[in-house]
């Protein structure tokens, strides 16, 4: 019997973490060649990229698919607090000791490839790579897979999918992804295959022209939020979606709130259409209302208060997120935030600060992290009330207010629910959602 503990597999991913990225997709294909799975395996796969609103939209379209019968798979880019979330069947995270015996059986075949040309595959190949093998031994049907960045060169763009579904497009990882929005879109559109359905987000002009002319060079049926598709709705009533076959009625996305929800559950619902993957429309409203997923506006009660986890790290994701507060709650918020050094902090600050009684900034234990001095002298010198914090600890005690948002980078969502005991409450969907 195999020794091969979880620990050992995690610690074998680690050691993948300082493989270059590769400029293309040879590595991947014969990797996942070796390993028995090419081009992802004979799973039907829904490929979700874009900016802001890929892990909602990927929630969504699992929950969906599950609630119509099938067995789904589903990965996610980047997991919140534990890995297992990146490899998921039928709503469940990988067991543990799946988890170590894929990871064994993987190293040898990485081990090879690395004396080659091709070099050993990236912690994210390998990762992608054991999402695909885990499918297979779970004889998963469709599985929604999330670009992790990008998508022309993304590992995940080795899969020919059922339906290619592009969010929305901003600006993030410009370093790699171009400094323009037509540029970022021309990258995330890489997504898009010869014939295969694709739909996109509302976006602004440019790079909507852009993916439209890739589509239309890739002969890609193409449906648009805002032109062939519609939302209409609130979130008391239901939302239903106008798309050229006629109208779908979906019910509420009840454990992801804010309007954009509404808007990211109905590419979901968009691309099961396109895809002939609704068996019966009654259940949509099902698997919309059990749709969930960690550290976006997730909401926490926790005794006579109320906390919500949510990631958000750039402008979309903020504006996004203060939309979706008031759905919560019209009270003032206490603001636990830390956040990365490339990351900017003053469009975070300055959306949420109306919603504020209080920012109380405090470390992440990354190489990478701001520190809370840094944050809280910006939060200061925009005109708000801020204070820096040597420890979570000492930042989570004594909170006079009702409603507290943990925010500012993912890494701290983790650290937050550790240390004040939430962490079982975190890591998975909560009986309690929201006011009413």
């Amino acid at each position: 019997m195999s020794r091969f503990t979880y620990d050992d597999a995690v610690a074998a991913l680690s050691s993948y973490s300082a493989q270059a990225w590769r400029h293309g997709l040879d590595r991947m294909e014969e990797f996942c060649s070796r390993l028995g799975v090419p081009h992802g395996g004979d799973t039907e796969f829904f490929h979700v990229g874009g900016t802001n609103g890929k892990g909602s939209t990927c929630a969504f379209i699992e929950s969906l698919i599950r609630h119509q019968g099938y067995t789904t798979g589903a990965t996610y880019s980047p997991y919140v607090y534990i890995l297992r979330e990146r490899f998921q069947a039928n709503g469940l995270l990988i067991p543990v000791r799946d988890f170590a015996s894929l990871v064994e059986r993987m190293i040898p075949v990485a081990e090879e490839l690395k004396a080659t040309d091709f070099g050993g595959p990236s912690e994210f190949e390998f990762k992608t790579a054991l999402a695909f093998l885990y499918w297979q031994k779970q004889r998963v049907d469709t599985a929604v897979l999330e670009v992790g960045l990008g998508g022309r060169l993304d590992s995940t763009n080795i899969v020919t999918p059922q339906v290619s579904v592009i969010v929305s497009i901003g600006r993030d990882h410009v370093h790699v992804l171009g400094d323009t929005l037509e540029e970022i879109a021309e990258q995330k559109a890489g997504i898009i295959k010869p014939g295969v359905p694709s739909i996109i987000g509302r976006m602004e002009d440019g790079p909507r022209q852009v993916i439209e002319r890739i589509a239309a060079e890739k002969e890609s049926p193409l449906w648009r939020m805002g032109y062939e598709l519609a939302i209409d709705g609130d979130r008391e009533a239901g939302y239903t979606l106008k798309h050229p076959g006629g109208s779908t009625y979906f019910g509420v996305p009840k454990r992801l709130p804010g309007p954009i929800q509404a808007h990211n559950a109905g590419l979901a619902i968009a691309s099961l259409i396109a895809t002939n993957h609704i068996k019966d429309e009654g259940k949509l409203i099902e698997g919309m209302a059990h749709a969930w997923l960690p550290g976006r506006c997730q909401v926490v009660p926790n005794g006579e208060q109320t906390w919500v986890f949510d990631g958000a790290h750039n402008p979309p994701a903020a504006e996004a997120l203060t939309l979706a507060l008031p759905e919560i709650t019209n009270k003032p918020w206490t603001i636990i935030i830390g956040m990365l050094a490339d990351h900017s902090t003053d469009g975070l600050i300055e959306s949420l600060a109306p919603y504020a009684a209080e920012f109380r900034c405090v470390p992440i234990d990354w190489h990478r992290a701001r520190t809370p001095q840094e944050i809280a002298e910006r939060v200061t010198e925009l005109g708000f009330s801020g204070s820096a914090y040597d420890s979570i600890e000492e930042a989570t005690q004594s909170i006079a207010t009702e409603h507290v948002l943990v925010t500012g980078s993912f890494y701290l969502l983790k650290e937050v629910a550790e240390t004040t005991g939430l962490w079982n409450r975190v890591i998975r969907p909560p009986d309690a959602l929201f006011e009413t």
